[in-house]
């Protein structure tokens, strides 16, 4: 088993049979990615791919939380403005 390294997160690679195998564990969550392939450079690739791909859903669940309180605001601002016109109609404004 070889252990390696790429943006800071560690993956191992093995061979086992005709097969190379990689495991990637999802830090700070319990869960993990594994994989096969053909060869050790093609294991290697998958598993860096794999890493890409967990730190842009990193990324994107903090973007959807900061996303999610805008459309917070933007929902409250949507219910303030229904507000106001319902008490428009109820107290119409004398000129």
């Amino acid at each position: 088993m070889r252990n390696r390294s790429y943006l800071g997160t560690d993956f191992e690679v093995w061979k086992s049979g005709e097969s190379w195998f990689w495991f990637v564990p999802d830090r700070g969550r319990a869960r993990g990615a594994i994989g096969a392939a053909v060869g050790e450079l093609d294991a290697v690739r998958e598993a860096c791919a794999t890493i890409d791909e967990m730190r842009a859903e990193r990324g994107a669940g903090r973007r959807s939380r900061s996303a999610s309180c805008d459309s917070a605001l933007i929902d409250w601002a949507a219910s303030l403005a229904s507000l106001e016109r319902y008490l428009a109609r109820l107290c119409p404004a004398t000129a």
